[in-house]
Order: structure tokens, then sequence, then C-alpha cells
């Protein structure tokens, strides 16, 4: 931001005219106690800006100091319109009643002010009467002016506007007078700063807000569109597959001895489709679910969880064998009913793509990376190639034909939308037939 200050030493210099040391002394100290003063009216206004006062207040107290402190007749703040051409009377003491706030000032040649704006320094006027730089404005002529002093208020983008004192009498203005002036000016330009970034914060936070209720206005519709989803879903389309289911099961007993070997196995490939399509409606359903469920976060055992889901996998395909070793001391903090999901999902598929392997094996461990602990599901599976590795967590994508591993495409999907809400991140690395290993963080509250 530009400033412009005037020297202190700028004052009249006492000649050495035979006068005695003594009044050399008190006139040296007179001018000190004046200095003085005007740097305490500097720091009290600047005082009373920092505790936060308002703009308009600090100019009326700023006029007031001024005029007091230097026993003018007028002060005024002049601001800078947007037009450029003109100045509004912001605040003023002496001038007539009414003209604060609505008297303007032009900035043209016949104003002071626009002369002080366009010479970017301070002007000072000994007698307004003979002044040949500029015109007398209207404003100063009708009061009666004849002296004073006009300095710029800037801003960091340019000058606000102008400060001015003036007189009704001849007067010398010294140059700490200036300065004094000019601190004040300063002053007000950091205010005027102040007030614009605290309008710029309050309309980004008033857009900021706006956005936050049309976003969540959004949420909402889109949990209710969710909501109806899941509705439809559960009834609409599970209605036709019990009636398919039914009939199917009726073909079967009341003429399943007539039909041939080429009609059994249609009717049994339409009753295993009916099954597929109830799974991935089941599917479904606990995907969209979590869009609205909480974490309720509490103390989890991984180790015992993962053992339990390994168990649940065991009894319903003993047939499979699969040595599994899962690490102690798996405990973490999160919902451990949505956890229990991930594992089951996780363990699942490493149960799924380890068949056809001579000594299938899972592993479930951790690790410390980067200051973090990332947990780890890992077979020696069928694995698959990373360049599809995008398509893992995307609801009905299948790096696997149906035919030779069921499945509906959501387990992943499923997976990642529980980790999310454990504000953590999952990710996987794997190569076609070295098994395939899933790794994730989950981030505890703090």
């Amino acid at each position: 931001m530009t400033r412009w200050c005037y020297s202190p030493h700028m004052g009249e210099q006492l000649e050495d005219n035979g006068t005695s040391g003594a009044l050399k002394a008190k006139a040296l100290s007179e001018q000190l106690q004046v200095r003085v003063q005007q740097q305490a009216v500097v720091a009290d206004l600047g005082v009373y800006a920092l505790a936060g006062a308002d703009l308009q207040s600090l100019m009326d107290e700023a006029v007031r100091q001024v005029t007091q402190t230097l026993q003018m007749d007028y002060c005024k703040v002049l601001e800078l319109l947007p037009s450029g051409d003109s100045l509004l009377l912001k605040a003023g003491v002496g001038w007539q009643e009414g003209l604060v706030g609505q008297a303007t000032v032009g900035t043209d040649k016949d104003s002071q002010a626009g002369y002080t704006l366009r010479s970017k320094e301070p002007v000072i006027v000994d007698d307004l009467r003979t002044e040949k730089r500029f015109n007398g404005p209207s404003l100063l002529v009708e009061h009666g002016v004849v002296s004073g002093i006009s300095v710029i208020i800037y801003g960091r983008e340019g000058p606000y506007g102008v400060l001015g004192t003036h007189t009704r009498e001849l007067r010398p203005f010294s140059g700490d007078d200036v300065h004094f002036i000019q601190a004040i000016a300063n002053v007000l330009g950091e205010a005027v700063e102040r007030k614009r970034f605290e309008e710029k914060l309050k309309t980004a936070h008033d857009q900021l807000e706006q956005r936050v209720e049309e976003r969540t206005a959004e949420l909402r519709t889109a949990y209710q569109e969710l909501e109806s989803f899941s509705y439809s879903v559960s009834h609409d389309l599970r209605a036709p597959l019990r009636g398919i289911e039914g009939f199917s099961r009726a073909l079967e007993e009341e003429y399943g001895s007539k039909l041939d070997e080429q009609g059994i196995v249609y009717l049994d490939r339409t009753r295993a489709a009916v099954k597929r399509m109830n799974a991935l409606i089941e599917d479904l359903l606990d995907l969209s679910r979590l869009a609205t469920i909480r974490v309720r976060r509490k103390g989890v055992d991984l180790t015992q969880l993962a053992l339990d889901v390994v168990d649940d996998l065991r009894a319903r395909d003993p047939e499979h064998e699969v040595e599994v070793k899962v690490e102690d001391d798996l405990k973490v903090e999160g919902d451990e009913q949505l956890l229990r999901v991930v594992f089951e999902n996780l363990l699942g598929n490493a149960w799924k793509f380890t068949r056809g392997c001579q000594t299938p094996r899972i592993d479930v461990g951790s690790r410390i990376e980067a200051g973090r602990r990332v947990f780890c599901v890992r077979d020696n599976g069928v694995g698959f190639e990373m360049a599809y590795g995008d398509k893992l967590f995307v609801p009905f994508q299948r790096l696997h034909t149906q035919d030779r591993f069921e499945g509906s495409g959501i387990g992943l999907a499923t997976v990642k939308r529980i980790i999310n809400k454990h504000s953590g991140k999952i990710w996987a690395s794997s190569e076609p037939g070295q098994g395939a290993s899933f790794y994730f963080t989950l981030v505890s509250p703090s």
C-alpha cells in the first residue's frame, strides 16, 4: 500500500537572531510537546480502530481529533466514489448541517481534493484567496476557508479518498502538522482495508452457507430418491421374482415327470437365475443403505472378527480346505457390524478365488507404513490384471466371468463405501495366477 509520510524535520528552523538560549530551549520544548501530543492522538486512534470500531465511528472520531488537536475550524473525510469523478463528504466537523453524507466535491481542477489526488502528495494551502494551482471549490469558499491541508487516504488498491482540515484564518503549517494529518489518514486507510476484507469475508461466508444449504437440499432429495429406489427394488422387483420362483416350483412338482432332460435343465437354469437375482437385489439394497447409515465406533478385535468369518466360510463350504493365518491383536476403533461386512467380502472373495489351487492359503495381517497401520487380506488364488484394477470397486464391474466365479459385482463397492465411512482408504495389488492382496486403512476419531 502506498504511504506518504511527511518528514518530522520539515518545520521551520529557529534562526539564530540573538534569541537567548533559554528562549530557544523553551520553543523547542513547546514544539516537542506538540509533537508528542499529536503522536498520542494517532496512537489512541489506532487503538480505537484495533478495538473494532466501525468505520464511520472511526472517521467521526478522526475528524474530531484533528480539529481539536490542530485547533482548526473544519475537518473532512471525502470518499472517492466508484465513478472516480467526485468525492462524497463522508465525515466532517464544522460544516453546515445536512452536508455530511450528502455533499459531493469534484475531482477536477476546481477542487483542492482533486488536486491532491492528482499530485499524489500532501497539499498545503496558505491562502485560498490567492491560490493559483486550483480554483477554490464552492464547499470551501462558502465556508470562508482560507488555509488548510489535504492528504490522500490510501487503500491497497489505490486511493480511498482525501482527509482535509481547514481554517478561516491565515495559518502557517509545520512539517509536524502535515506528518500528523498523514498519520491519521494512514490509520483510516488501514481501517478501510479491514472493512473491505470483512465485507469480502462475509460475502464468502454467505456464499458458502448458501452452497451448503443448496448441497444439503440436494442430499436430502438424493436420500429421498434413494429410499424410493430401495423400496422399489425391495418390493416391485422381488414381487415378479417370487412369482417366477413359485411357478417354477409348481411346474417341477406337477409336470416334472413329463419334462425331458433338456426341459429339466431349462427349469434348473430358471430357478438358478431367480436365486442370483434375489442375491443381487439383496446386495444392491445393502449398498444403498450404506449411504445413510451412521458409523457407531467402539473398540473392535479384527483378529476375532476375521476368525469368526472364516469359521462361517468353512461351515458353508467344508470341501474347500484353505490354510488361513490371522495375525494376533488386530484391534481398531470402528463400527463392528460394518467391519464384519468388510471381512465377509474380502475373505469371501479370497475363499472363492483360491478354488483350484493345490495349496490354497489366506493371510490376514498388518504393517506400519508412513506412520499408519495398513491392514491386508492376501490370497494365492487366480489374481487379476492390474490394468483393470480401477474397475474393482465399481458396482457391477467384474474381472471374472459368472460361469467361472459366481458373484454380483457389488461386494468390493460395498467394502469401499464402508472404508470411506471410516475415513480410510482401500487399494489392491495382484498378478494373474499369483493371488491378490487387498490393503486398507482405518482412521480413528481424534
